[in-house]
């Protein structure tokens, strides 16, 4: 994630978390969930591949540098670029 100026003065006042995901969401950043059912809607991939990648149950994240994703299991909500 590339942090914006927002982003930036929300971890320099120490912002919580929630705050800091809302205002990297309404920046145009998603989750590897919500790319994930985009790809879904697509039909790129199907729900039961999503969420095998984004419900935590160890392992690493499972994606390629094209952003296809892999069958692995790892902790979901990484943010992606849109």
């Amino acid at each position: 994630m590339v942090a914006d100026d927002v982003a930036k003065k929300l971890i320099q006042e120490r912002a919580r978390v929630a705050e800091l995901f809302a205002s990297a969401v309404n920046s145009g950043m998603r989750t590897l969930k919500m790319d994930g059912m985009e790809k879904v809607l697509m039909g790129l991939t199907d729900f039961k591949m999503v969420r095998s990648v984004c419900i935590k149950q160890g392992g690493q994240i499972g994606s390629t540098a094209d952003g296809n994703i892999l069958p692995k299991e790892h902790d979901g909500d990484m943010l992606l670029n849109k």
